[in-house]
């Protein structure tokens, strides 16, 4: 499997409407037209207290690729509530372990 992994830089996956997203799948579906085996998107998820839905937003953007799969490769959440590990647990589908 061949995935395009998004290393956290200065603009992260911060929404499903952000720049940094948006060129994502704008990139990867052109890499793909062209004949680029991609089968998924890998992103790193480092975000604050109260961002996770934003993030769960940009993972579904993600997934609207023409991908089989999008992957969480890292994911750490600072000085966040219950509900943000939650609203990201959901889009992988699993339960939150708090």
């Amino acid at each position: 499997m061949l995935c395009e992994v998004d290393a956290k830089g200065t603009n992260s996956l911060d929404s499903a409407n952000g720049a940094k997203t948006q060129g994502m799948i704008r990139n990867v579906n052109k890499w793909v037209a062209a004949g680029v085996p991609i089968d998924g998107i890998g992103s790193q998820v480092h975000i604050t207290g109260g961002q996770g839905s934003a993030a769960q937003g940009a993972l579904q953007a993600l997934a609207s690729a023409n991908v089989a799969e999008v992957a969480i490769t890292e994911l750490d959440i600072a000085q966040a509530p219950t509900s943000d590990y939650v609203a990201v647990s959901l889009f992988i589908g699993v339960e939150a372990i708090i």
